[in-house]
């Protein structure tokens, strides 16, 4: 079975983690993966210039924001969007815009998860 999107909302939405940096934060999701046995991989190459946080069940980008804006997101997700093996996108993280992310970009759907609070 292929994972989604909405796969990965449902095994992240409910679990709290203990972080200070977006590295904390993803390394909550790799022991997570680990764990439930999600293939992937981190610090996926997409081109020379882009890396993917994770690389999900071969199809799926990760990319996980704990600041930034809106904008300087969409134009990193519209790179990733054009590879040609990027199924979906997932942005997980804090920032109060993420529920803004675009539902579809350069045609590749993407999904938003906005994390509220953790175990500092």
């Amino acid at each position: 079975m292929t994972l989604t999107s909405p796969d990965l909302i449902s095994s992240l939405f409910r679990l709290r983690f203990r972080y200070t940096t977006e590295r904390d934060l993803q390394n909550g999701f790799e022991k997570v993966f680990l764990e439930k046995d999600i293939p992937f991989v981190r610090e996926y190459p997409v081109t020379t210039a882009d890396r993917l946080d994770f690389w999900v069940d071969g199809g799926i980008a990760l990319e996980v924001k704990i600041k930034g804006s809106l904008p300087d997101l969409i134009r990193q997700i519209a790179r990733y969007a054009r590879h040609k093996d990027v199924r979906e996108i997932l942005v997980v993280g804090t920032p109060r815009w993420i529920p803004q992310v675009p539902a579809t970009i350069e045609g590749t759907p993407v999904y938003g998860l906005r994390l509220v609070g953790s175990l500092l």
